[in-house]
């Protein structure tokens, strides 16, 4: 939406359906020559608060549309108009593949693929999610987000830290 991906400028489409997207530049969110998995230069270029507002509006639209992005990194992260965007939008993954290993009609791949799509996801939205959490806004949860259950949870957890 506006709030995570003001910088995507069009959006590519053929007889199949989506092919891509075109995306004005932006600043990196990770810090060159650094690791591109480091909260550090992120934080150090935002305050809390937005920290905060990008997150909780991450979890609630992810509610909302019934999935989320699973690759969320500092180096798939731009700085575009003030304003933190997504670069890596096909890591977006439905809670149906995530939670149940079902995939829904836009997730066109074999959920038996070499890449093991399901355990992929489910392991790097519980990573990234964690430490997310951790890393920019001090909050520990110790349990995994592992279902839709402890993803509500979790934002319940974040709710409860403004």
């Amino acid at each position: 939406n506006e709030k995570n991906a003001d910088s995507i400028c069009a959006l590519l489409e053929d007889e199949t359906g989506p092919r891509g997207y075109v995306q004005k530049a932006g600043e990196s969110a990770a810090e060159p020559g650094k690791s591109d998995k480091s909260w550090d230069y992120f934080v150090k270029k935002t305050n809390k608060s937005q920290r905060y507002d990008f997150i909780k509006e991450i979890f609630e639209k992810s509610i909302e549309v019934q999935g989320t992005y699973t690759d969320l990194a500092p180096c798939n992260l731009i700085f575009f108009n003030d304003k933190i965007n997504f670069i890596d939008l096909e890591s977006f993954r439905s809670f149906d593949l995530i939670f149940d290993k079902k995939r829904r009609d836009y997730e066109n791949f074999d959920l038996n693929a070499w890449w093991k799509p399901h355990e992929t996801a489910k392991r790097d939205v519980n990573r990234y999610l964690k430490s997310y959490l951790k890393d920019c806004l001090d909050i520990e949860i110790d349990y995994e987000i592992d279902s839709l259950e402890n993803f509500k949870k979790t934002l319940e957890v974040l709710n409860g830290n403004k």
